[in-house]
């Protein structure tokens, strides 16, 4: 099952395998549209499927600041994005996560093998740096029978 984050280190995907589907260098990131959050100069966008154990388990669209980027872009492209900015000690003061559950669109279907329409998990997620600037921003897709939540509700 996937789990999501419940705080910004949490190393969830690290012995996953990300397969690239896309990248480039752009100069906006429309995922920041719906928090009107101040952007970075600069983005490296990669639009790519992980994959564990031979199961593909999410479609991710996401942004990275491009400054960062350029310090590790082997890693970055290599490896899941958020442990790597630990690594590098990237000063996040301020990150954010929403689930919703939608439907699967027929990209996200074909790249999971799932069927178009599918239950999914949408994850958007962002992380900014001490200005307040986005430096991270994503869209992750989960399957729907490979979400599972496990609350404590009594502490």
């Amino acid at each position: 099952h996937t789990r999501c984050l419940s705080d910004w280190s949490s190393d969830v995907c690290s012995s996953d395998l990300p397969r690239l589907l896309d990248a480039a260098d752009v100069d906006d990131c429309p995922l920041l549209a719906a928090w009107e959050l101040p952007s970075a100069p600069a983005y490296h966008y990669m639009r790519r499927v992980h994959i564990k154990d031979g199961v593909r388990f999410a479609y991710i669209e996401l942004y990275l600041d491009r400054i960062i980027y350029d310090q590790a872009p082997e890693r970055f492209n290599a490896t899941t994005v958020i442990p790597v900015m630990d690594e590098l000690r990237v000063n996040v003061s301020k990150a954010r996560q929403e689930l919703t559950i939608g439907g699967a669109s027929p990209e996200v279907a074909q790249h999971l093998g799932i069927a178009c329409g599918a239950p999914v998990a949408l994850v958007r997620r962002y992380a900014c740096d001490d200005s307040g600037k986005a430096i991270y921003a994503a869209l992750v897709v989960h399957p729907g029978d490979r979400v599972r939540f496990d609350i404590d509700l009594v502490r």
